[in-house]
């Protein structure tokens, strides 16, 4: 139509309001102005951007692609939040995937950390399960298998054995199991 190819694989594209929204094999569907299918090509809305996971077609929510692969994404609150074989991408590129589990989604953030579902406190991810939790300020607050213990703003997790937090300083240390002095990095003794 209109002097364009619209051929985007095995099945032709279907051409609607100016924009091709076909992705190969499946069939794009076409929504709101975006290309919602994620079949074997993958598909690519009107912004350039690619919306395909997997061979499962995306759900097309509120304006946003929602799907991660294998795992359909779960869409709450304007972000993707699965955790799927694929990683999910929310609206602003950011990879909010952690693993096979899906992440759980709270207060607007994903709070995922893979096999241990990470635990939100005030607004910041405090996990730190097998894959790492991801601080939302793009500071990693994993400390071992043993989830980090989050107080007051800060990351108090030290290794295997959760630290102890006290007036604004960590005090403890991953190989020290005993009750024995740590000095703060200016030198003052917190603990003995």
């Amino acid at each position: 139509m209109h002097g364009k190819v619209v051929s985007a694989g095995d099945i032709p594209a279907t051409y609607m309001h100016g924009k091709v929204v076909s992705a190969g094999d499946i069939p794009a569907t076409y929504m709101h102005g975006k290309v919602v299918s994620a079949g074997d090509i993958p598909a690519t809305n009107m912004h350039g951007e690619v919306v395909s996971a997997g061979d499962i077609p995306a759900t097309y929510m509120r304006g946003e692609v929602v799907s991660a692969g294998d795992i359909p994404a779960t869409y709450m609150h304007g972000e993707v939040v699965s955790a799927g074989d694929i990683p999910a991408t929310n609206m602003h590129g950011e990879v909010v995937s952690a693993g096979d589990i899906p992440a759980t989604y709270m207060h607007g953030e994903v709070v995922s950390a893979g096999d241990i579902p990470a635990t939100y406190m005030h607004g910041e991810v405090v996990s730190a399960g097998d894959i790492p939790a991801t601080y939302m300020h793009g500071e990693v607050v994993s400390a071992g298998d043993i989830p980090a213990t989050y107080m007051h703003g800060e990351v108090v997790s030290a290794g295997d054995i959760p630290a102890t937090y006290m007036h604004g300083e960590v005090v403890s240390a991953a190989d020290i199991r005993t009750g024995k002095r740590i000095a703060s990095e200016s030198g003052h003794a917190l603990l003995s």
